[in-house]
């Protein structure tokens, strides 16, 4: 049973790690920014990264990009963790997510 998601903005050390174990996985190299490019896009304000959990294990992660003159939120990466998938974590996830931005 899925209960008790949390979210958390994640830190520079979080999103490493994320990075190197999972996101070099999850996406295709030509549609993963350089994580340099990631850490630039947070320090000029305007890219927020999460990481959802159960029990302090990570189950899914969620990268935005904000335009904030259009006010636009772009949702740039989001995936659940390779071995939870199809267990309905991604709903979950998806959901504890979005209300944070709203």
């Amino acid at each position: 049973m899925i209960s008790d998601l949390t979210v958390k903005v994640l830190n520079k050390e979080e999103r490493k790690k994320i990075y190197k174990e999972h996101m070099k996985q999850d996406f295709p190299k030509n549609e993963l920014r350089p994580l340099h490019m990631i850490e630039t896009l947070i320090d000029k304000g305007n890219y927020y990264t999460y990481g959802v959990f159960q029990n302090e294990s990570l189950v899914a992660y969620a990268y935005f990009w904000e335009e904030k003159e259009k006010e636009i939120l772009l949702f740039d990466y989001f995936a659940v963790v390779a071995g939870l998938r199809s267990q309905g974590y991604g709903t979950e996830a998806m959901k504890v997510v979005l209300d944070i931005c709203k």
